[in-house]
């Protein structure tokens, strides 16, 4: 009897105890991180209540507004620059842009001030960690930082729509190189949207991070952050979201010189697209959150696919 006491307080089968417990919650875990969230982008955008001005400035003689979303439980979900000329012509068209991480305030330069042109821009409400302990919060921290992000994007088309008078059969949504997922998500769950646009950009979130490593002489570890990436945002994966779009339109602009997104997952996106869709290229390099080549050429390109041709004479 003694002997059995000893072997049910014994290291090894607390150990075991553990190792089973610590099995079940990473389970439990992978479950909860793979699962369907569509539910969550709704839920933390909730009902537009105001979009309250925070900043203003000029931007190539129009006036641009940060406006703070606020939905219906008096919460600031995140925030949007929005540059509109004074008087809306016939023939505009509303662009809604998710750029890469830090593109900012810069869009606005980026973006050529037009006079049949409403740009949109969200921000992103996530600041990289700077002590031990945001480190630690990083995956809570960044995976809430994307879900306010579209959920700010899906209150700024509410904004366009009621408080600015933009009409929502002229509205594109645009994703831009890292912030194509955020574009595709928000595209999938909001009917309002008739068209979305991916710029340089793809699915297969893990296939662009090993490729990235790749290029730095780096494989082995690209294939653990592809494996972390997998994981962690599985949520935010365009290629969950892209089928849903249809039938609205769906455009994809690659780059075949591209060393961000591989056009592996430019192909991937637009293959799982339903119809209608479309497909480009810019001959270039990606686009980047600065002016050049890249950009004139990306710009053009969005002209090109968005406007209707003008009639001849």
């Amino acid at each position: 009897m003694a002997a059995t006491m000893r072997d049910r307080t014994s290291p090894r089968r607390w150990l075991r105890i553990a190792a089973v417990t610590a099995a079940l919650a990473a389970c439990a875990g992978i479950l909860y991180l793979r699962a369907d969230k569509r539910h969550v982008f709704r839920e933390v955008a909730g009902e537009l209540a105001l979009a309250r001005e925070v900043e203003r400035v000029d931007s190539g003689g129009q006036t641009a507004r940060r406006v703070e979303l606020v939905n219906h439980r008096g919460e600031a979900v995140a925030s949007a620059w929005i540059r509109r000329p004074p008087q809306l012509p016939a023939s505009y068209v509303a662009l809604l842009v998710y750029g890469g991480e830090k593109t900012g305030r810069r869009i606005l330069d980026l973006v050529p001030a037009r006079d049949d042109l409403v740009l949109a821009a969200v921000q992103y409400p996530y600041e990289r960690p700077r002590t031990l302990g945001g480190r630690l919060r990083w995956p809570y921290e960044v995976r809430r930082a994307a879900f306010r992000t579209v959920a700010g994007g899906l209150l700024t088309v509410s904004h366009l729509v009621r408080d600015e008078g933009v009409d929502p059969a002229r509205l594109a949504v645009v994703g831009s190189s890292l912030g194509s997922p955020f574009a595709v998500a928000h595209a999938a769950l909001d009917e309002r949207v008739p068209r979305l646009v991916v710029v340089h950009g793809g699915g297969d979130l893990p296939l662009v991070v090993r490729a990235f490593e790749a290029r730095r002489g780096r494989p082995w570890r690209g294939r653990l952050y592809a494996a972390g990436t997998a994981l962690l945002f599985s949520s935010f994966e365009p290629l969950r979201y892209v089928g849903e779009v249809a039938p609205r339109e769906t455009i994809v602009v690659g780059a075949r010189a591209d060393e961000a997104f591989p056009i592996a997952s430019t192909l991937a996106l637009y293959e799982r697209a339903g119809e209608p869709k479309r497909l480009s290229w810019t001959a270039g390099a990606h686009v980047r959150s600065r002016p050049g080549a890249a950009l004139e050429e990306v710009l053009a390109e969005l002209d090109r696919v968005l406007r209707p041709p003008r009639p001849a004479g």
